[in-house]
This record gives structure tokens, C-alpha cells and sequence, in this order.
């Protein structure tokens, strides 16, 4: 099952398919991925971090992630959709996900379905095959609002099986906003106040709701993103450690390298070293 549609205009893209049209391997994500495993338990990768996905349970990826599938991925269900075809950023107010769902402070959430989730979302699976099967001037519009739908349940799904760990609606709008930027803007901006203007809340108060959820701080929520992002580079391009540094706004590529120490273990040129340059495509 593959079904894509373009919307020429803005350059939108949509698709639904039975796993990805690569067997296996590693690839960067193009889209906004939702993958629903529908069969047994599987373990894959993702940005070089082991991930178990078990049965009927349902995670999203952001572009530019880097997922690596070992064995079939037909079980599977994605969906995958650019900004171009429905903006998250823009919808947020609507769809709640940005900084939860992708870019967020849960990392890759897992949200596992009952049966009654599992009839529920198969149900909708349903409608968004049949608005691919119709051709007409409102498919597109009736696809958005299918795909909005999805994100909704998704969402409400994630607060309530992560209700243990979230915190009331507006402290956790701060963690969601707060991770959101984060993932902007984490090449220039590193330090906490950064973020902190632009929310209009003093770094204690972002703390204070950060200890709330549990025990990363504001200020490794930083420090991960950076790491992430240099272990990308490390492996995945031939770029060196000081042209890295120099990406990721470290004027001394020695503060880079404590830096990358201190959150693995192993100096940048060791974790290069170390490391299995694989070969990226992109889906």
C-alpha cells in the first residue's frame, strides 16, 4: 500500500504506506513521521540511540532524524507529511503537539494502544485511505483535516499515558514552547537566559517547572540537542571536529570537545573513530 499526494501549489506532500520504500537501513527523515507498528516488537535505532518498539504502538519523528530499520518495516503504518502541507508551528494552537509529539522534551514518545485504541485508530486509518481514493477539488482539504485529526488523538493519547510524568496544561505549554525553541534555535543559542527572554520567564521558573517533570534541566535539555547533532556530523559527514565546533557556534573548539566529553564519555575524535560510518538516504 503506497498512497502520496502533492498539493502543487506550496509544494505540500502527504503519503501513506505499508512501511518505508526502503527494506532496511538507515535513513534521514525528509518528513513529519508518524510509524504505527502493527505487528510483533521490534528494536531499531534512531539518531544512533537504541529504541524497542513494542506491538500495536505508535511514535513520531521529526525531519532530519535518523532512523535505522533492521528487518522489515511492512508491519508497519507510516504516515509522513511536510510543513508545506500542514504547518505545526502554525496549527499549534490547534494540534498541541509541537515540543510533545515532535521536537520535544519526551524524545521519541511511545504511545502504546488497547484495543479499543487499536479500533479507534483503525477506524480513521479508513477514512484517510478513502479521502486518497477520492479525486476531487476538496481532496486535499479533506486530507488535512483527517491528518489533523490523527495528530489530535495522537496528542491526547500522549498527555494521558504520560500523565504521571506532565504537570498542569500551562506549565507543560512552557516545557513544549521551551523544547520547540530549543530545536530552532540550539546551533547559536546555548545558554538558558537565551530561551528564557523569548518566553518571557526568568530561568528559575523554567527550572522550577522543568524538576516538576523529572530530572533533565533546562540546561541539558540544550546539551542533548548539541551532542545530537555533532554525533550526526561525527558520523555521517566527513567534517572535522573544529569545522563542527565552528557549526554549533563553539568559538574554542576545546570547549566543544569538554563538552561532547563530558555528555559521552569519549572526545569527538574517538567517538568518529569509534563509530561505523554508515551510508544515509533519505525517505
Amino acid at each position: 500500500m503506497l498512497y502520496e499526494i502533492k498539493d502543487a501549489p506550496l509544494n505540500g506532500y502527504l503519503s501513506l504506506s505499508n512501511g518505508f520504500t526502503q527494506s532496511s537501513g538507515s535513513f534521514a527523515l525528509t518528513y513529519y513521521t508518524f510509524i504505527w507498528n502493527q505487528g510483533g516488537s521490534k528494536n531499531w535505532e534512531v539518531d544512533t540511540l537504541p529504541l524497542a518498539i513494542p506491538s500495536h504502538a505508535i511514535f513520531s519523528l521529526s525531519p532530519g532524524q535518523v532512523i535505522s530499520v533492521s528487518g522489515s518495516s511492512d508491519e508497519c503504518v507510516i504516515i509522513q507529511f511536510n510543513r508545506e502541507f500542514y504547518c505545526l508551528q502554525d496549527h499549534d494552537h490547534e494540534v498541541s503537539c509541537n515540543g510533545m509529539l515532535f521536537n520535544g522534551v519526551l524524545s521519541t514518545p511511545m504511545l502504546l494502544l488497547d484495543e479499543v485504541e487499536q479500533r479507534s485508530f483503525g477506524v480513521l486509518l479508513e477514512v484517510i485511505t478513502e479521502e486518497f481514493n477520492q479525486k476531487d477539488e476538496v481532496q486535499v482539504e479533506m486530507l488535512k483535516t483527517v491528518l489533523k485529526r490523527f495528530i489530535i488523538k495522537c496528542t491526547r493519547l500522549a498527555k494521558n499515558q504520560f500523565a504521571d510524568c506532565l504537570i498542569v496544561p500551562q506549565e507543560l505549554d512552557i516545557i513544549r514552547h521551551y523544547s520547540a525553541l530549543v530545536e530552532k534555535h540550539f546551533r547559536s543559542l546555548h545558554r538558558v537566559t537565551d530561551y528564557a527572554d523569548m518566553l518571557n520567564k526568568s530561568p528559575k521558573t523554567l527550572s522550577n517547572v522543568f524538576k516538576a517533570l523529572g530530572d533533565r534541566t533546562p540546561l541539558q535539555i540544550i546539551h542533548e540537542r548539541i551532542i545530537l547533532e555533532a554525533k550526526k556530523l561525527l558520523l555521517y559527514t566527513d567534517k572535522s571536529v573544529k569545522e563542527i565546533s565552528f557549526e554549533l557556534n563553539f568559538p574554542d573548539p576545546v570547549q566543544f570537545s569538554r563538552l561532547f566529553k563530558n555528555e559521552t564519555g569519549l572526545t569527538p575524535g574517538d567517538f568518529k573513530k569509534n563509530g561505523i560510518l554508515k551510508e544515509i538516504r533519505f525517505n
